[in-house]
């Protein structure tokens, strides 16, 4: 399987940390920006609805919106245009309208007076709107009747502001995969780069030679400090080894060494009871030296065995 190596374990899991936090991020930049576009079109949607409310004045023949026609439409993008309608509270009579507006009917907003109201609103027609709302009392003239109270809606298409939305969200995408390719890129090459210490590692055990005297520890240059408790009990794992080779190369040693002994008395004594005829008291006392030395091999094959047991651990002598 691909994910049996530690070098594309390391590096599918940082790939996938790198991919959840750019996405984490991404969001949030995408979030981040429609708040700050929307708050730039609030700001905007309050300018409009301020400066048509500057221009409205309360005469004696009704409300006079002191805009012209010229200056009215100046005020609207054609390319992103914003929607304004002035109306009277109470009758609902439409002093001053964009001409867009005619298309779309807009919806009551919840203003307290001298106060911006705002809403989200989505039309029949799946569009979204940005609405500010406000109801006041117009300046008066001095032969104005009874005061009026007057509603202007300024609202905005959001089109443009999902759009935008949308495009820094993919843009952003786009360049975190482009970064992730780039980064699995460098990370691969870092992890085998600092992983080239387990193959230098591997080739150094490869190349122990217990059958030599003095096997050593194996020392690395520029070694992980994590890896420094692994590669002291690797040097203690060598010397333990070394020193039961030794026990084993100077145990198999004395057995022999031991062993010629008795073994030689045993020859001689058969041979010497082979040489010639003898009487059977003679045969007699030859198997009971025999038998003697056959005791003393046992129990010196009982004591190495005792020893070697000891020297391995598997066996301990309580005094």
């Amino acid at each position: 399987m691909i994910f049996r190596t530690l070098k594309n374990r390391l590096v599918a899991g940082y790939l996938v940390g790198g991919a959840i936090v750019s996405v984490a991020v991404v969001v949030f930049v995408g979030a981040r920006m429609r708040h700050l576009l929307l708050q730039q079109l609030d700001h905007s949607l309050a300018d409009k609805v301020r400066f048509v409310r500057s221009a409205c004045v309360q005469g004696a023949e009704g409300v006079d919106v002191e805009l012209g026609r010229n200056l009215f439409q100046r005020i609207h993008d054609p390319e992103d245009p914003e929607f304004i309608q002035l109306s009277l509270v109470g009758s609902g009579r439409v002093i001053l309208e964009s001409p867009t507006i005619r298309e779309i009917e807009m919806p009551e907003i919840e203003s307290s007076a001298g106060e911006l109201g705002w809403r989200f609103v989505k039309l029949n027609d799946g569009r979204k709107l940005r609405l500010a709302g406000q109801i006041f009392e117009p300046d008066r003239k001095t032969d104005a009747g009874a005061p009026v109270k007057l509603k202007i809606i300024a609202a905005h298409d959001l089109k443009r502001i999902d759009e935008a939305t949308r495009d820094i969200i993919v843009l952003s995408l786009q360049a975190c995969g482009v970064s992730l390719v780039l980064l699995a890129i460098l990370i691969r090459w870092i992890v085998r780069r600092n992983l080239e210490f387990f193959d230098v590692l591997g080739r150094r055990i490869g190349g122990l030679n217990f059958d030599a005297d003095g096997v050593g520890a194996i020392h690395l240059q520029d070694a992980p400090r994590e890896m420094l408790p692994v590669m002291n009990r690797l040097n203690d794992l060598i010397r333990r080894m070394e020193r039961a080779l030794k026990n084993e190369r100077r145990f198999t040693a004395n057995t022999a060494h031991e062993l010629r002994t008795p073994l030689a008395g045993l020859r001689s004594r058969i041979e010497l009871a082979l040489s010639r005829p003898r009487s059977n008291e003679e045969y007699e006392d030859a198997l009971v030296e025999l038998l003697k030395i056959e005791e003393w091999l046992e129990r010196l094959v009982q004591s190495l065995l005792l020893l070697a047991r000891l020297e391995a651990g598997t066996q301990r002598i309580d005094y």
